[in-house]
């Protein structure tokens, strides 16, 4: 008989599978079919991330398991919830309160062509407490927030208020994200406060009317921001402007898309750009054509860049001016550069909707950057 794989060596195989395929349960659930060996590290990332619905019958199914064996809980790091039509019962998130590693939690709202502002927001004001419970619960503090919709073809409106709310409930949080694909209404006496302690801010300009964008950027605590992404905003605009005087120097990591109706982008990051300084580390930038990609790293200033990700709207390798760019990155203020990105967005919602455009041919076309190996492939690639 076989002797069997040293535990350390099947710990090891089923984290790699876990990193390939992070978004395919099953696979590792196989793995713990194997044997009790496989088993043990299978659960530990089975149930290390876990979606909610309230349709699915299968929240009850878990909470059954989790009754039954309770230290599951602990394994728990990433909460989705997924927020529809239905509510939910607020009895069976009861029983998964107390996840003492918990450290993040992504709110998705799916509403449907009926479901109007009322609907939503009463939706997510009654799951508040519950909120609030999960943020109180993890020892190490919940410190990752994203409010995002599901992708149903339309723009969900919440007021200022509900959103307020689910912020307030975790005062922890260190990054944040606020989706564009809502309407965030002002009701006038509200206003939304950022937790005091967040450093990493997502965050788009078509959720919120101007007088509360300009609200959100003039908060105290966005001066304390090390890491900024902004969407859908004109970079002109006087509040953003503003912000990147006061507290552009203490960026370490900046992701612009700007606003689409912003003819010449170059000009418009270059209008912010000015303000940071050599503290920034990490540089993402989505270019409308593919020669306008060489533009904006022309406005990049001299630093130990770390990354540089330049999505481009562009079919194939072929569209991109590789030869000039190689040429760019052999400017001096590229010289301890160590990853450079070149990608394209593809159809459909989530993180993984990205190819990347540095191929094995584009790396022939930049022999300099190649052999200094720093051409990068896609993120989650």
């Amino acid at each position: 008989m076989p002797l069997p794989f040293p535990q350390e060596l099947i710990d090891k195989t089923i984290d790699s599978l876990a990193e390939i395929v992070p978004l395919r349960p099953w696979e590792i659930a196989k793995c713990g079919l194997i044997s009790r060996a496989w088993a043990k590290r299978s659960r530990f990332h089975l149930f290390r991330r876990v979606c909610f619905g309230a349709k699915e019958s299968r929240l009850s199914a878990f909470v059954d398991i989790v009754g039954a064996r309770p230290s599951i809980l602990s394994i728990i790091r990433h909460i989705e919830l997924c927020l529809g039509d239905e509510p939910f019962e607020k009895s069976i998130l009861e029983r998964i309160n107390p996840c003492p590693n918990l450290a993040s939690v992504r709110i998705y709202v799916m509403a449907s062509q009926s479901t109007g502002t009322q609907g939503v927001d009463a939706r997510l004001a009654d799951l508040s407490p519950q909120f609030l419970l999960w943020s109180q619960s993890s020892s190490a503090s919940v410190s990752r927030l994203a409010l995002e919709r599901f992708d149903t073809g339309r723009r969900v409106p919440l007021s200022v208020n509900t959103v307020s709310q689910i912020l307030s409930s975790f005062p922890s949080v260190q990054f944040l994200s606020l989706g564009d694909e809502f309407n965030i209404e002002d009701v006038g006496s509200v206003s939304i406060s950022f937790p005091p302690g967040m450093r990493d801010l997502t965050i788009s300009g078509r959720a919120f009317p101007p007088v509360i964008f300009a609200r959100l950027i003039a908060h105290p605590s966005m001066s304390h921001i090390t890491s900024l992404a902004l969407y859908q905003l004109d970079l002109a605009d006087r509040s953003i402007q503003a912000y990147f005087r006061r507290a552009g120097c203490r960026l370490e990591s900046l992701t612009l898309d700007s606003y689409p109706n912003n003819a010449n982008s170059a000009d418009a990051i270059q209008s912010v750009l000015q303000y940071t300084t050599t503290n920034i580390r990490d540089f993402t930038s989505h270019a409308k054509r593919p020669r306008q990609i060489l533009s904006v790293l022309s406005c990049l200033p001299p630093s130990d860049w770390i990354c540089i990700t330049l999505f481009v709207a562009a079919f194939n390798d072929a569209d991109i001016p590789w030869a000039k760019l190689d040429d760019a990155l052999s400017d001096d203020r590229f010289a301890r550069l160590r990853t450079f990105r070149v990608q394209r967005r593809l159809a459909g919602p989530g993180p993984y909707n990205q190819q990347n455009l540095v191929t094995s041919r584009s790396r022939r076309w930049m022999p300099r950057a190649n052999e200094r190996g720093i051409l990068g492939g896609s993120v989650f690639g």
